[in-house]
């Protein structure tokens, strides 16, 4: 608690004081303070707002059916590289081919096959197709259909 001096008769008065106890002039909250609660008001709602998106994509990206590793063998994280770029070059190529809208579409995680080479495959985000699956390797930064 700091002393402040009244902006009317000039006379100190604590801090916290809502009115001067000498001429029961309104106190005003300083600039400082009115920012400094602003701020905090704004990390909060970033706060909720994160957490409430990464609990949702977290429940979307996972199931009981394993879709991001279906079978157990695709070990590499979705969004590790070049996983990553691989699988959305491929979401891309599936919606340029006229199958399905780009942002429709989830990628799996990947893996290295026995010539070298990385695959993994999209899968629908609406639940009741989620079984569907369509395989992609990639020959260097070039992903194909599998056969």
């Amino acid at each position: 608690m700091s002393l402040i001096n009244c902006p009317q008769c000039n006379h100190q008065v604590s801090s916290n004081a809502k009115k001067c106890p000498e001429c029961a002039e309104p106190l005003k909250k300083s600039y400082f303070m009115k920012l400094l609660t602003l701020i905090l008001i704004v990390i909060v709602l970033l706060l909720l707002f994160g957490s409430y998106y990464a609990s949702s994509e977290k429940v979307s990206l996972t199931n009981a059916y394993g879709d991001i590793n279906f079978d157990g063998t695709y070990d590499i994280y979705y969004a590790s590289e070049p996983c990553q770029s691989l699988g959305f070059s491929f979401k891309k190529k599936h919606s340029i081919d006229g199958h399905s809208d780009i942002n429709k579409m989830y990628k799996s995680y990947c893996k290295v096959n026995q010539e070298g080479n990385f695959e993994g495959y999209i899968y629908p985000k609406e639940k009741s197709f989620r079984h569907l699956r369509v395989f992609w390797v990639s020959n260097g930064n070039n992903v194909y259909y599998k056969n």
